[in-house]
């Protein structure tokens, strides 16, 4: 099973978890997104995520929300998950919501 992991700079703690729970199930890619992710990714990675994406575009500034659900989007296209796992920080939550809302997808 492949697991996603999706994370922020400000959810680590949390998504270092989400690694954790993962790693039971299968294979875990995390993805962080926002400012900080490329470090945010990095300890994801040696924690024990097998593969580590990341973005920070400016977007993430101006639209968060809408940024996230994109890159999240492209990213499933390339890791291709059977399980993604959100952080249960309010923007964890909504960037959920907003991929359930969206959930048929190809």
């Amino acid at each position: 099973m492949k697991v996603f992991v999706v994370a922020r700079k400000q959810s680590l703690e949390v998504a270092r978890e989400l690694v954790g729970v993962g790693q039971g199930l299968g294979t875990v890619a995390a993805l962080c997104l926002g400012p900080g992710a490329e470090a945010a990714a990095e300890s994801l990675r040696l924690f024990g995520a097998d593969e580590a994406l990341w973005w920070d575009g400016a977007a993430f500034v101006t639209s968060p929300g809408e940024a996230g659900l994109s890159v999240l989007e492209h990213a499933c296209g390339e890791v291709n998950p059977d399980l993604i796992l959100f952080p249960s920080d309010s923007a964890g939550r909504d960037l959920a919501r907003a991929w359930h809302g969206g959930w048929e997808r190809g």
